[in-house]
């Protein structure tokens, strides 16, 4: 990576000496490699240096505001509300006490899987929330297969995205300043999310839908202050600091296979995927086009200057981006977004999520 021995040995002797300590990871500004490997060695490390008379702590910024709060509530897989472990049969049993239903056993399925069985056909309705994966995600032509493969396709998003226009229904909802409800911090704090405008026409918001989508299938869903109440005996959300959770040994290293050229990272932009950002002028003026960044050196080698066009190739396809010339950007790999909302992103150039992709770049 770049950092010399005395560097980290100098890193130690101010890591050991801090009074307190806490670790940031903007997973939205590019880590080349696995983020979730890196968040896993950055809390090992404050667990280690933790100590009586100091305190440690991990905030973890995703791209978007209120991933916390989404994984709190258990909008993920492997998860119940409250952080529980889905294949934990107490865990279940707990859930199923406050919903006075039983919680579906076992964990469910990765979008990698969902999107994997509606290529092929096997899921009869594929409901989106909020999600663009044709336009944004990496791999978006395997994105639009499944969307094009699944039965039946409903999106609920504030704009008609790429994918939207794919659906067979397209729920509208209002955006974010629109909204009322509570967001969740890196920090764990839980803060309310007060209207700031009212927008053309009559439009609900997110749980609205659920709530009465609910309610044509026979089934009650909580609202108001009964989903309070439940959140409160489901999800203990801190009301200072998060306590830092004991954490598993670290795992050896998987070996990654040799391949040459220049390295892609293909990195979220954080709080900026363009899906929503892209269609106000206020923040496009803070944010720059989508570029390459490239190190100084290699920019010499090239021959290139900030705001010339660079071609970033792969076998299969091009991109023409404008370079921008970046110290932070390692010898030898160039950082290209991966979502954008123009098509000008990394996303194109993606074969497969996770792996070493190696580019030209002339």
């Amino acid at each position: 990576a770049g950092v010399t021995p005395e560097q980290l040995d100098d890193l130690v002797r101010r890591l050991l000496d801090a009074e307190s300590l806490v670790t940031v990871v903007v997973t939205g500004m590019g880590i080349p490699g696995d983020e979730a490997s890196v968040t896993r060695a950055a809390a090992q490390l404050m667990e280690l240096l933790a100590r009586e008379q100091r305190s440690t702590g991990l905030l973890v910024l995703g791209e978007k505001a209120n991933v916390q709060g989404a994984l709190d509530v258990g909008l993920h897989p492997l998860l119940l509300p409250g952080h529980r472990r889905a294949e934990e049969m107490t865990a279940g049993r707990d859930v199923a006490r406050v919903w006075g239903c039983a919680s579906l056993p076992g964990a469910g399925w990765s979008f990698r899987e969902i999107f994997s069985r509606a290529t092929r056909g096997e899921i009869d309705a594929l409901y989106l929330v909020g999600l663009d994966p044709v336009k944004a995600w990496p791999q978006g032509l395997c994105a639009r297969e499944a969307v094009e493969g699944a039965g039946f396709v409903v999106v609920q998003d504030a704009f008609l995205t790429e994918t939207a226009r794919l659906a067979d229904v397209v729920l509208p909802v209002r955006i974010l300043g629109d909204r009322t409800g509570s967001l969740v911090g890196a920090d764990g704090l839980r803060r309310r999310l007060q209207r700031v405008a009212t927008g053309p026409g009559a439009l609900p918001q997110d749980d609205e839908i659920f709530v009465e989508l609910a309610r044509r299938l026979g089934q009650a869903l909580p609202a108001g202050e009964e989903l309070e109440r439940e959140m409160e005996r489901l999800v203990r959300w801190p009301r200072e600091r998060p306590e830092l959770r004991r954490l598993l040994p670290a795992a050896r290293p998987v070996e990654r296979p040799a391949w040459s050229g220049i390295l892609l990272d293909a990195s979220p932009q954080l709080f900026h995927s363009g899906s929503v950002t892209l269609r106000s002028r206020r923040l496009q003026r803070l944010s720059p086009t989508v570029a390459v960044r490239i190190s100084p050196a290699d920019a010499r080698t090239l021959g290139v200057e900030t705001g010339e066009a660079l071609r970033v190739a792969t076998t299969e396809r091009e991109l023409l981006l404008r370079a921008r010339l970046d110290r932070t950007v390692r010898h030898g790999t160039v950082v290209v977004p991966w979502h954008s909302g123009r098509g000008g992103s990394a996303a194109a150039l993606v074969t497969e999520i996770g792996a070493p992709q190696a580019v030209r770049v002339r």
